[in-house]
């Protein structure tokens, strides 16, 4: 309860929109003495993949599905894990803290034949990033008595808010999953999946000025296709219809998931 607390605590007090920074992909690009331009193609690169794991939908929960009248809704809080002082993150952010918060509003709706719907509204805190995203799960096995449950999420999300860049991204994970009765009052499902992601990002057009010149040097950064694998851990607890749950992605970025919902 405790650390239930401190989150809600922490979702308080942040800063949700306001003092924004405007993530600016220009730093990537720079004038060398000689007047010839140059863009770090590497930091670009990494940025991308970075990004995406950092607002592309989390929680996706345990292998079973809501049925054909469930409804869930709720609030996701994710803590992605980045070095702050790499130069990929230092030159389009500033100072970013060690640990990017992303806000998650979602709702799903199950449908027959084991079939979930949903959709994902994110935000990166202190900056212009929102996100927006459509998913959907299948639980091709699911129900058995003995036999662990199986199921597939795939999505796909789009960046907003952002004048510089342009990112698509999709991704699927395979998950199983196992739910234990507590007392008939609470269920606890532990589940664990393999995640795989795919972001196309491109840049608008940029500018730099050099030191004498007061005609800004229009550049666009190449785009980037990156794909990205990460395994998942996680837990849900539900409790009537309120619903609890974890989950931590591990690989190339690590993020920590909370979620607080309503299962009905």
């Amino acid at each position: 309860m405790k650390v239930w607390l401190s989150i809600l605590s922490l979702v308080a007090l942040s800063d949700v929109g306001f003092a924004e920074t405007s993530v600016s992909l220009s730093s990537f690009g720079s004038i060398s003495e000689s007047g010839a331009l140059q863009m770090d193609i590497n930091g670009w690169e990494t940025f991308s993949g970075d990004l995406a794991l950092a607002v592309h939908p989390k929680m996706g929960g345990p292998a079973s599905t809501l049925g054909g009248r469930g409804i869930d809704f709720g609030y996701q809080i994710s803590m992605i894990d980045i070095d702050e002082e790499a130069e990929h993150w230092t030159k389009p952010m500033g100072k970013p803290d060690s640990l990017l918060l992303a806000h998650h509003f979602y709702v799903r709706k199950g449908l027959p034949f084991s079939i979930e719907l949903g959709g994902i509204l994110t935000h990166l805190e202190n900056t212009n990033i929102w996100a927006v995203a459509l998913e959907l799960k299948w639980a091709f096995l699911e129900g058995n008595k003995y036999a662990p449950d199986f199921g597939f999420r795939t999505h796909v999300n789009t960046l907003l808010g952002n004048r510089d860049m342009v990112m698509i991204t999709t991704g699927g994970e395979l998950i199983v999953s196992k739910a234990f009765g507590v007392g008939g009052l609470v269920q606890i499902t532990p589940y664990a999946g393999y995640e795989l992601n795919y972001a196309h990002t491109r840049s608008h057009v940029l500018g730099l000025f050099g030191e004498e010149n007061l005609t800004p040097r229009t550049f666009i950064l190449p785009s980037q296709d990156v794909v990205t694998h990460r395994a998942l851990l996680g837990v849900r607890l539900l409790a009537s219809v309120v619903d609890f749950g974890f989950e931590a992605g591990l690989g190339e970025l690590q993020s920590y998931t909370f979620k607080l919902g309503i299962n009905i």
